[in-house]
């Protein structure tokens, strides 16, 4: 996964799924398309966000005291 990269994770702590946009600048906002999950971006230098760069379907992820579970990445 890079910048510019869409990616769904699954959180270990309450099994919750969250999509997460990885943009250059800026972050923060909720994307809200119609039916669609709602999508929130990341600056690519958040912590969060850098903790998914590089990571492929299937990897995990600590983020702090969660562990992430990467679903998909487009």
């Amino acid at each position: 996964m890079e910048v510019m990269s869409l990616v769904c994770c699954k959180n270990d702590r309450d099994s919750e799924e969250s999509w997460y946009l990885i943009v250059p600048i800026g972050g923060g906002e909720d994307i809200e398309i119609d039916n669609l999950p709602v999508v929130t971006s990341l600056s690519y230098s958040s912590p969060l966000a850098r903790s998914l760069i590089g990571a492929k379907t299937g990897d995990k992820r600590e983020t702090g005291t969660n562990i992430l579970h990467v679903l998909q990445v487009i």
